[in-house]
């Protein structure tokens, strides 16, 4: 921990991996440059950017962790919508463009200590070969394998439920088919500040 004085250390319960596009991805040419910041001086560099990217993320809250740290669902709650309103109300340069489509997560029964490991490997992504992606319009991704799955896990008593939220003021139907079925969370809803502060 960064804390004066404070000599212990915590793996903390949510864990996320890095994010990779769900399909090729085509860079956009471009001669600009942009000024990166040292600490006592900056340097030019090129700056790189794609035409678009579905990327994907795949994470997970250990109950252990989250048992000797103190973490309750009231903070998994705060999470989830972090991880979609961090993004919105973020737009820095890097982030520029990025929208948040779908969130899945998998809860397991409390005596249950296996899991299915990364969701991405289930998904089954199409698009076209003979034209550019360059929205959600031009890729399809088939939860088919995950919904499967899923099922099989819930029959013999491993899964207690799987939670869900779709963007809803983007048209997914011809994008994301055969989704798991999913108890919905509103994940734009504001976070309460009696919670956090």
């Amino acid at each position: 921990m960064a804390v004066e004085n404070v000599s212990k250390s915590y793996t903390g319960p949510v864990q996320m991996n890095w994010g990779y596009s769900l399909h090729p991805v085509e860079e956009v040419k471009s001669n600009s440059i942009t000024s990166i910041m040292n600490d006592n001086s900056s340097t030019f560099g090129k700056k790189n950017k794609i035409y678009y990217a579905l990327v994907a993320h795949y994470g997970t809250m250990n109950k252990y962790s989250a048992k000797y740290t103190g973490m309750t669902e009231d903070d998994a709650s705060i999470f989830r919508k972090a991880l979609v309103q961090g993004i919105m109300a973020n737009q820095t340069d890097s982030k520029q463009g990025q929208q948040p489509l779908f969130y899945i997560e998998v809860v397991y029964k409390p005596d249950f200590d296996v899991f299915l490991g990364d969701l991405r490997r289930f998904l089954e992504v199409s698009y076209p070969d003979d034209k550019p992606i360059r929205s959600l319009n031009d890729v399809k991704i088939d939860f088919k394998d995950l919904k499967n799955v899923i099922e099989k896990m819930k029959q013999k008593g491993y899964v207690d439920e799987v939670i869900g939220w779709v963007y809803p003021y983007i048209d997914t139907s011809k994008s994301l088919v055969n989704m798991p079925l999913y108890k919905e969370v509103d994940l734009l809803a504001p976070i309460s500040n009696k919670v956090v502060g």
